[in-house]
């Protein structure tokens, strides 16, 4: 089972990459792509999963069990938040967006050291 949420947390840190990287390329080139929304989509859905997946995996790690409460929490709040149609600023997408990117990113990353033994 540990194996298996390493790889849905990876797969949500390759979508969260592709998602900053398309929305920083279309600020550079200032054109709208009709890609980007996908992947905001494919990035929201499966970090919701992966949160609730981590929520029943992960108990008994400590720090990464209120991470993923803190997620739960956010997702929460948006979630509300959309159904009451409220009005948001735009920078709490990119709080949003990159804190999945930095979040699923390092632990992608201490997986990554902990088989190759880098951080040794």
């Amino acid at each position: 089972m540990r194996k298996f949420i390493n790889i849905i947390n990876s797969l949500v840190f390759l979508s969260a990459s592709m998602l900053v990287i398309s929305i920083f390329y279309e600020g550079l080139t200032l054109k709208w792509y009709a890609f980007v929304p996908i992947l905001i989509v494919v990035t929201d859905f499966s970090f919701i999963a992966a949160t609730i997946l981590n929520l029943i995996i992960n108990r008994k790690v400590k720090l990464l069990f209120w991470f993923n409460i803190f997620s739960g929490l956010l997702i929460c709040v948006a979630v509300i938040m959309k159904i009451m149609r409220m009005d948001y600023p735009q920078w709490t997408l990119v709080f949003w967006h990159f804190y999945i990117f930095y979040f699923y990113g390092i632990q992608t990353i201490t997986v990554i050291n902990n088989r190759t033994g880098a951080g040794r």
